[in-house]
């Protein structure tokens, strides 16, 4: 398929629905909190281990309903 913004978030509307691609772009966040955690040694609060962790229950729950 070819799509007219190849290599972007652009790309995969062409190819999923936008509920989809809107909810595995929040991947960027867990990222940013691992790093900060982790690289940047900031603390870990609860109120970020809480959206952490909803973030990560809500992929699980929609790659177990679309697959």
């Amino acid at each position: 398929m070819k799509t007219m913004y190849p290599d972007s978030a652009f790309a995969a509307l062409g190819a999923l629905p936008v509920a989809y691609v809107q909810a595995f772009r929040q991947i960027g966040l867990l990222i940013g909190l691992a790093e900060g955690v982790f690289i940047l040694h900031e603390r870990c609060t609860a109120p970020k281990l809480v959206g952490f962790a909803l973030i990560l229950a809500g992929l699980a729950a929609l790659c177990l309903c679309v697959a």
